[in-house]
């Protein structure tokens, strides 16, 4: 989802499933456990969304930790 001003970019609940591979409990497994350091949701009308910049930035975290511990990358 695309702000109209186009600054920033918006990632229903749904795509963040399907973009991770995971189910709907995963996702409030990681936001309730401080050890993941998943990033928190924007909350419009009820619904989470997530910036894209942020998700991005776990997944460059989540690598270069991986990375600096030889894990190959598994569940959170």
């Amino acid at each position: 989802m695309k702000k109209e001003n186009g600054i920033q970019d918006l990632v229903p609940a749904a795509e963040v499933c399907a973009k991770f591979g995971v189910v709907e409990m995963t996702l409030r497994r990681w936001l309730n456990d401080p050890r993941v350091d998943f990033p928190r949701p924007i909350r419009i009308n009820r619904r989470r969304y997530w910036r894209l910049a942020d998700l991005n930035m776990f997944i460059e975290r989540r690598a270069q930790r991986d990375t600096n511990t030889g894990k190959d990358g598994g569940d959170a």
